[in-house]
């Protein structure tokens, strides 16, 4: 994944919002990631005394700084809504899954590249179920 460059550049305070928001309101509930807008951020913010003005100052040419940490957690709920979450597995999956590793792995040896250099390793029984 490549980071993106609106988002690489901000400084600690921005990622201090993220995560106070994240952690504060919750990053999921019922298997569906959480999103929000600034004024849910607004309100979390007032709950705990702390100020808001800032949210409304010009972070980029087209965004206020509330604004941009919202499009930061929406852009995280979308990666992991279609990049990651198509390829998490269910027990059900795992079970299935697990039998094609077992018979895969039973040669008892694997080929490993260190520094461009393929060996051979005959692992000992007692490591293989």
């Amino acid at each position: 994944m490549r980071p993106v460059t609106t988002f690489q550049a901000q400084p600690r305070h921005f990622w201090a919002h993220v995560k106070l928001l994240s952690e504060g309101l919750g990053y999921s509930a019922k298997g569906k990631i959480k999103r929000y807008t600034v004024s849910d951020l607004g309100h979390f913010l007032t709950q705990y005394g702390l100020t808001t003005d800032h949210l409304a100052t010009p972070a980029t040419n087209d965004m206020t700084y509330g604004a941009l940490v919202i499009a930061y957690i929406d852009y995280r709920a979308d990666i992991l809504e279609q990049a990651v979450m198509p390829n998490l597995m269910n027990r059900e999956q795992v079970r299935a899954n697990s039998s094609n590793c077992e018979r895969h792995f039973r040669e008892r040896s694997l080929w490993l590249t260190i520094s461009k250099v393929t060996i051979n390793v005959t692992l000992p029984t007692s490591h293989v179920s």
